[in-house]
């Protein structure tokens, strides 16, 4: 072989040398499942066990002061910059703590179904409040992996798979566990929601953190980049005017819109099957915020969010025209129904 040739050669590298990123699919399909779990021990908590336990008796002045419990989970700010700072090198600094977080989660709900919701109150409320502990630690591990997982133009897709995984976490850990207490009680129901749980495991496991998120920098935070953090113009700006803006109009918005449709739903259901008629309302409604939720990011993900604000604003419109159209009908049901029932008293 000729110097020449021997130049011309090209040097194989072996084909460990770079071990290639995972596909699209799998870094979505671990966002998804980990947010879809994100809010699951809150919706437990509000939608099912405060509920289970008015039933069995608890007064509604401790389920009102219990419901204080899950503020714990507003404060995570608080050990974020841990989550940062301390993380393991051997399973992946973010990835090590939704390995611990997500067991720990699954073991603590399975260990609420050897207590009762009534006779042992208090004891699960503290049970609940080192779970929300862990629920707000799995909280800042996963958002930090999906910030350092997703590409700038998969993160509004990523995001919205928090929305409707919050969608998914009221349906499963509200309605569903509500369901299977009914057929098969509490145990039953708390052993389905700790499974429930763990989903995420398989894929938090077959992650490899390294060769991910290689072009990231390393974790890290300290004092002075925190409070760096905040001399951005642009932060200040999202953080204290524009963010708290459109949440408290947002916030009041959602807050008022479903205390009317509840109200009416209410309304309509009867009082001799309430529980049946009321439970039909609300699951309507939660299977079809999944749902739309699910065709808003098929939409976003095909055509852009500009696409989505677009059919959402003409949906919007179209909804506001036949509620304005129909609603009369609906309110005069329940005084019908009265009437006739009188009427049927009367005729007695």
């Amino acid at each position: 072989m000729t110097e020449s040739t021997a130049a011309a050669t090209p040097v194989d590298l072996p084909a460990t040398a770079h071990t290639p990123e995972p596909g699209r699919a799998r870094r979505l399909a671990l966002v998804a499942a980990l947010y879809c779990t994100q809010n699951l021990s809150l919706g437990f908590y509000t939608y099912a066990f405060l509920t289970i336990a008015q039933a069995r008796g608890v007064a509604l002045a401790s389920i009102g002061a219990a419901a204080g419990v899950a503020m714990i989970l507003t404060l995570k700010f608080l050990w974020a910059p841990l989550i940062d700072r301390f993380g393991s090198r051997k399973l992946g600094h973010y990835r090590g703590g939704l390995i611990v977080t997500q067991r720990l989660l699954g073991l603590g709900i399975a260990a609420l179904a050897l207590l009762d919701p009534a006779a042992d109150f208090g004891v699960m409320l503290r049970m609940f409040a080192v779970l929300f502990f862990l629920a707000g630690t799995q909280d800042i591990a996963a958002d930090a992996a999906a910030t350092r997982l997703l590409r700038p133009e998969e993160r509004g897709l990523g995001n919205g798979f928090q929305s409707a995984g919050s969608c998914v976490a009221q349906v499963v850990g509200g309605g569903l566990v509500l369901v299977v207490y009914g057929f098969a009680g509490w145990q039953a129901a708390a052993l389905m929601l700790a499974v429930f749980s763990l989903l995420p495991l398989p894929l938090i496991l077959a992650w490899r953190e390294s060769a991910t998120t290689q072009s990231q920098p390393v974790p890290h935070i300290t004092l002075r980049s925190t409070l760096a953090f905040f001399a951005r113009p642009a932060v200040r700006l999202w953080c204290f005017v524009l963010l708290p803006a459109y949440t408290v109009g947002f916030t009041i918005a959602y807050t008022v819109g479903f205390t009317i449709v509840f109200t009416i739903s209410m309304d309509l259901t009867r009082p001799e099957s309430a529980g049946t008629d009321f439970t039909f309302f609300t699951t309507v409604t939660s299977i079809l915020m999944v749902i739309a939720a699910g065709l808003g990011l098929v939409t976003a993900d095909a055509f852009g969010f500009v696409a989505v604000v677009l059919v959402a604003g003409v949906l919007a419109l179209v909804g506001l025209v036949i509620t304005v159209l129909r609603i009369g009908r609906v309110l005069a049901a329940p005084a019908r129904a009265q009437n006739l029932q009188n009427s049927a008293q009367v005729t007695e």
